[in-house]
């Protein structure tokens, strides 16, 4: 298997969490949140979420997150708006 290496620069503040079984909207809102952003999702974002972590930026662990469950995301001001990736391109697209 081919490995890609990417190494984006994340800059937000550090969160640590321990959770089971927490479901995957309310922890990207608590995520946004801890950006000063807010979060709006596509209906079908959904899924249950294990995770322990310390210490990681909170941008970084939204867009793992976002990988993870096959979502896409995109920053507009003050929102983060978060949907599959066709829905978002759809979203983003100019239909002649």
């Amino acid at each position: 298997p081919r490995t890609l290496s990417v190494q984006p620069t994340f800059r937000g503040s550090p969160v640590s969490l321990e959770v089971a079984d927490a479901d995957l909207r309310d922890l990207l809102e608590m995520l946004g949140q801890t950006g000063g952003l807010n979060v709006l999702m596509a209906p079908d974002v959904q899924g249950k979420v294990t995770l322990r972590v310390k210490d990681v930026p909170w941008d970084q662990l939204f867009d793992l997150l976002t990988r993870m469950y096959h979502l896409a995301y995109r920053v507009e001001g003050k929102v983060i708006v978060v949907a599959p990736p066709d829905r978002l391109q759809k979203m983003y697209t100019i239909d002649p």
